[in-house]
């Protein structure tokens, strides 16, 4: 639905209205024989709202990379996208582990969760607020079920636009790496790019929501 009006200084605006679904409910309407093997979020600073408000739907996620906030600034005014005052508490409790917090050119802030919980803590001391506008506050945190991922992370090539690569290829670094450190053996191998069964999940700027089967 389209409405128009004029602001205080008579300037003209247009509003439209979308339809909006909730992270929970679009994992709900997936059978539960769906494996959820990657969701990502970037929803404009809202990242939080819409993980927060999947509540433990989220358990059947696999490995998921957010959009957050770092040192208390916020990239969008009016809202909590932190990720130590938002992300990390609720995330780590929620059954996740931290795989890297790197920021949009790459570069890496932390690892694992011993290095988000003394990277919190550093910040924690500065006492700062909540404060300041700007996309030089955005990064991404990169996360893997606790419980041990069945299939291998998101890799170049496989998350893209019709099929084909796309620039999300260049930022999912981090996935590869925490794959290629783990040694533990307890994933069930490697199933190279034939992941039938598997649904990637992506929430873009207008809250649209991308599936596509590997």
């Amino acid at each position: 639905a389209h409405s128009r009006a004029t602001d205080a200084k008579g300037a003209r605006q247009s509003t439209v209205k979308v339809p909006v679904l909730s992270l929970r409910t679009i994992i709900g309407a997936l059978p539960a024989s769906v494996e959820l093997w990657f969701l990502k979020t970037d929803v404009q600073g809202h990242d939080f709202a819409a993980v927060k408000g999947a509540g433990d739907m989220l358990r059947r996620v696999q490995w998921m990379k957010n959009e957050v906030q770092i040192q208390r600034q916020q990239a969008y005014e009016g809202v909590d996208n932190d990720f130590c005052d938002d992300f990390w508490p609720y995330l780590t409790n929620l059954g996740f582990d931290l795989v890297e917090l790197a920021s949009d050119s790459g570069r890496t802030l932390t690892a694992g969760n011993e290095g988000g919980r003394a990277y919190c803590a550093k910040h924690a001391q500065s006492n700062a607020t909540r404060h300041g506008t700007g996309s030089h506050a955005a990064t991404d945190a990169y996360w893997v079920r606790r419980d041990g991922p069945r299939w291998h992370p998101p890799a170049l090539g496989v998350i893209g636009s019709n099929g084909m690569p796309s620039d999300e290829s260049l930022h999912i670094a981090p996935f590869a790496r925490y794959w290629g450190n783990k040694a533990d053996g307890t994933h069930d191998g490697d199933h190279g790019d034939e992941l039938l069964t598997t649904t990637a999940l992506s929430m873009r700027h207008s809250s649209k929501m991308q599936d596509s089967v590997a």
